[in-house]
């Protein structure tokens, strides 16, 4: 029972170290890509905003499971309840899963 619990750990950290490395190399690609660009692409890039990569139900679980084996299970209950009127994550609205991710990330 013990070890089951370690494994799942464990995939749960590799899981969000995974996601957070891909984030990381998906910006330094990007970076890498603008400092190719001629300067008539920079100043069009600087211009016009990207856009929004779409958070992902995936992604919040993630970084919930991190969180809750930190021992925050009851700080991001509380941020649910208060601030997106949810006793449970499939509660929230998807429009929200940007900010929702940002907020549970800072605990």
């Amino acid at each position: 029972m013990q070890l089951t619990s370690l494994l799942e750990s464990a995939i749960k950290e590799l899981t969000t170290a995974l996601t957070r490395l891909t984030n990381v190399l998906d910006n330094k690609k990007r970076e890498d890509a603008t400092q190719q660009s001629s300067p008539k692409e920079k100043i069009t890039q600087s211009i016009i905003p990207p856009e929004p990569q779409e958070v992902t139900d995936v992604q919040i679980r993630a970084i919930l499971i991190a969180k809750r084996s930190e021992g925050k299970l009851e700080q991001i209950q509380k941020l649910m309840r208060s601030k997106y009127g949810a006793a449970k994550f499939s509660e929230i609205d998807p429009a929200k899963y940007a900010e929702f991710l940002k907020d549970a990330e800072a605990l």
